[in-house]
């Protein structure tokens, strides 16, 4: 049943009573009685109150539909979740409460909800999740979440919460996946998940953490995604990432890590397949770098804008081990000169971008080995010459390469004779002229070429 935008101040009356799915949002119904006409409609499933002014939940307001598996309660105005709030729904098992003004979490407002398996409580404005301190805590029934064994995911994105602590998140023994993304957490004990053995998704990003301490994940064996990305990391503890022995990706960006990082924290990681540690002040020789020990299913690599780090014209064994790279993006990292063997290892690499940079001049055969290349950006470098046979290795049917903003003012003859037609080419803000001979035989196999600004 429809319901939805009709001006309502009220739950109707005239509801039939064999509705599974009703829609009341976008109405405005400040107050759910205790008395409501929700009590003549025992088979409703699935219920939408959402975007209709609702700031208060009187206890009984859910009585009689116990048999509600989703409840949408998102875009209002609740400010506290109350005891016995929900207490009549125990067949629930996805409740939606983001974007209230939710300060308070009473410890029993959501203990008889045995079978919910999703609870989204995101951009509310939670700063604690424990109302009381721990050391105030009696037991783990005075946790919100303690009773609601069965829940897989909780999302918390967007709160106002600046910390959390062992008991924040007890019970939770099939929690899957936990968002706390945008709030204002400054750091995260030893323990701080002691309970989520199943967690396999936990983002962190965009807090202001500046510590995590060495068993803060210790608990995560079956972690596959972290996500700590834009905090205020400094350092890393050579063990916090140890017990995560799962782990498949892995966000550090946009942090201040600086020297630390050359220790091989990541050495445990066997099965990473994605690491991200762009936006970071590295600053250190890579002669030093010890963290890719261990990484040999490591598809992606991104270390774009980590200041002098590469230095590759002395640490050509750098990559040596990441065998299986696709995917690997060094661009804003003050690279110079590339020796002829930096990727020879990088055989199934598809995607490279080296965009500003300080690179004059590429070895003949620095792409002897990346038959499959896909992509491939050398934008905003200082070449002024690129060899006759760069790209002869390349077998891929659809190559793009991005040349803008260098100093080229001619191509050898054969540069891309050996490529198929599917080519696409970007020449723009270079110094060509005019389009001489060798030039206009080398593009006559491209099949989207871009000049313009030269």
């Amino acid at each position: 049943v429809n319901c939805s935008g009709l001006g309502l101040t009220t739950i109707p009356q005239d509801i039939p009573p064999k509705t599974t799915v009703l829609d009341l949002s976008y109405n405005c119904i400040p107050v759910l009685h205790s008395n409501n006409s929700l009590a003549t409609l025992p088979y409703l499933k699935h219920l939408n109150i959402s975007n209709s002014c609702v700031h208060d939940i009187q206890i009984g307001a859910f009585q009689n539909v116990s048999h509600l598996k989703v409840l949408n309660l998102e875009h209002n105005n609740l400010t506290v979740l109350q005891k016995f709030s929900f207490s009549a729904l125990h067949g629930l098992e996805k409740l939606l409460l983001s974007h209230n003004n939710i300060t308070v979490i009473d410890p029993e407002s959501l203990h008889n909800l045995s079978n919910l398996t999703s609870l989204e409580l995101n951009h509310n404005g939670l700063n604690s999740i424990n109302n009381r301190s721990q050391t105030e805590l009696s037991s783990k029934t005075d946790c919100p979440f303690a009773m609601i064994g069965k829940l897989q995911k909780l999302l918390l994105r967007g709160n106002s919460i600046d910390a959390i602590d062992t008991q924040s998140f007890c019970g939770l023994f099939s929690l899957t996946s936990l968002d706390l993304s945008h709030n204002n957490i400054t750091y995260l004990p030893n323990n701080s998940f002691a309970d989520l053995k199943m967690l396999e998704k936990l983002n962190v990003a965009d807090n202001i953490i500046n510590d995590i301490e060495e068993d803060a994940f210790h608990s995560l064996s079956h972690l596959w995604e972290l996500y700590l990305q834009n905090n205020r990391l400094s350092s890393l503890h050579m063990e916090t990432f140890h017990p995560c022995t799962n782990l498949e990706s892995l966000n550090i960006s946009s942090n201040n890590l600086t020297k630390t990082v050359s220790k091989p924290i990541f050495h445990q990681l066997h099965y990473l397949k994605s690491l991200d540690l762009s936006n970071n002040p590295l600053d250190i020789a890579c002669a030093n770098l010890t963290m890719f020990q261990g990484l040999q299913h490591l598809e992606y690599l991104n270390m774009s804008d980590t200041g002098d780090i590469w230095g590759f014209a002395n640490c050509s064994q750098t990559l040596q081990n990441l065998t299986n790279l696709v995917t690997l993006k060094l661009s804003h990292c003050d690279i110079s000169n590339i020796p002829p063997k930096a990727f020879e290892n990088q055989k199934k690499l598809l995607y490279l971008d080296l965009n500003h940079n300080f690179i004059i001049k590429l070895p003949t055969n620095i792409f002897q080995e990346q038959k499959d290349l896909q992509y491939l950006d050398l934008s905003y470098n200082n070449l002024d010459t690129l060899p006759s046979d760069i790209f002869s290795s390349c077998s891929s049917t659809n190559l793009h390469i991005n040349l803008k903003r260098n100093d080229l003012n001619s191509l050898p003859a054969m540069l891309f004779s050996t490529l198929y037609p599917a080519l696409e080419l970007d020449l723009s803000e270079n110094d060509f002229f005019q389009i001489d001979a060798s030039t206009l035989t080398a593009i006559q196999n491209v099949s989207i070429l871009n000049l313009s600004d030269n």
